[in-house]
């Protein structure tokens, strides 16, 4: 009870520090790609017979002629999404202050989410673990209490986790969702983003640039296996070919988002809240 009460107090005292981003969250949650609203949210049109009153510049004359009873064809309004954020709680993301990174991005977004009346959800997740926090209006405490209370012991983060409780909402409830993801991205596996692609997304991938850095002044010592010999080895060889394989990861994570229509941010967690939101800025300029 105790680690709660601090967990909302720290939340507290994090959206009063922080400043909203708020300018595009409206274009986001409008713009709809999402299946699931072109087939279900469902038709942007209504079609009903004729009634005395209505304009006549709304028939439908096509269907008219064909049933010999004048209709007319009405606009629905698009129903603005709802924003789910996808939040990676594995212990990878509490070094080198990626969880304290995540929270200040994701409180500024609340905020904004707030000020614009949108409502906010989360998914946290690692492997075999989730919690789904559903979506609604002025959400910013509720979720930031929840990521800073939630301490799970997975090691690494699972994909498929997350997919499986996002296909465990019911889907007139995902038909309206937009979702943000924040993770590292040093254990999902990437063959699954295909899943997110008929959906409104962005990803924030967070790192630290020691990630992909091991220390190269150093030597350790190998035993052969079949011969018990000792061996010194270097660790700036070895650490060349970590950096250049790391690297490779981060491209192919970035080629896979990009077949699928998915942006990235990437964050480093020595960034400023300042230049993050010109990273957001920039991606909606494009």
């Amino acid at each position: 009870m105790s680690s709660k009460l601090s967990a909302t107090h720290q939340a507290n005292h994090l959206l009063k520090k922080v400043q909203p981003i708020s300018s595009y969250l409206k274009y986001f949650t409008t713009q709809n790609k999402s299946k699931y609203y072109c087939q279900s949210s469902i038709d942007l049109e209504e079609i009903s017979p004729y009634q005395i009153g209505e304009e006549v510049k709304y028939i439908d004359w096509n269907i008219t002629a064909r049933t010999s009873i004048p209709h007319i064809r009405k606009s629905r309004q698009k129903t603005p999404l709802e924003i789910v954020f996808l939040i990676d709680v594995s212990n990878s993301m509490n070094f080198e202050n990626k969880k304290e990174k995540t929270s200040e991005i994701l409180s500024s977004l609340l905020l904004g989410a707030n000020q614009k009346n949108i409502p906010s959800g989360a998914i946290y997740f690692a492997d075999k673990y989730s919690f789904f926090c559903p979506p609604k209006p002025k959400n910013a405490n509720q979720i930031i209490t929840n990521l800073l209370s939630i301490k799970p012991r997975q090691k690494t983060s699972s994909i498929q986790e997350l997919i499986q409780r996002i296909r465990s909402i019911p889907e007139n409830l995902i038909q309206n969702f937009a979702f943000i993801l924040f993770s590292d991205f040093l254990d999902l596996e990437m063959n699954h983003f295909s899943f997110f692609s008929p959906f409104n997304c962005l990803f924030f991938h967070l790192y630290h640039p020691n990630e992909i850095k091991l220390p190269s002044d150093e030597i350790f010592i190998a035993k052969c296996l079949e011969t018990g010999e000792k061996i010194k080895i270097e660790k700036a060889k070895i650490a060349s070919i970590y950096e250049k394989l790391a690297q490779k990861k981060l491209q192919e994570l970035q080629n896979q988002l990009k077949k699928y229509h998915i942006p990235l941010i990437k964050i480093p967690s020595t960034n400023s809240l300042s230049n993050i939101e010109k990273s957001f800025l920039s991606l909606f300029q494009k």
